[in-house]
């Protein structure tokens, strides 16, 4: 008889944890930024939800543009990268 060993489910990476816990933290300050706004809170709580927010995007694009580059060592041609010659 043959045994046969199920496939364990495969562990998130740290990388899409962390991009989870970004989104997450967008997600929660665009709500309350939401909810303050609807609630006549202070300026002070838009700027702070805002600049979390702001941040929090800016780390996503960067982390999404790091997945893009080539690995270490090597380098494209400039033929293959617009706006450089």
């Amino acid at each position: 008889m043959t045994d046969y060993v199920s496939p364990s489910s495969p562990q998130p990476s740290r990388r899409s944890a962390y991009r989870s816990v970004l989104w997450i933290i967008v997600g929660v300050s665009t709500a309350i930024n939401l909810a303050a706004s609807f609630g006549g809170s202070h300026t002070g709580t838009h700027l702070g939800c805002g600049i979390v927010t702001a941040l929090s995007a800016g780390l996503l694009a960067t982390h999404a543009l790091r997945g893009v580059r080539p690995p270490d060592g090597i380098r494209p041609s400039s033929s293959e990268w617009p706006g450089r010659s």
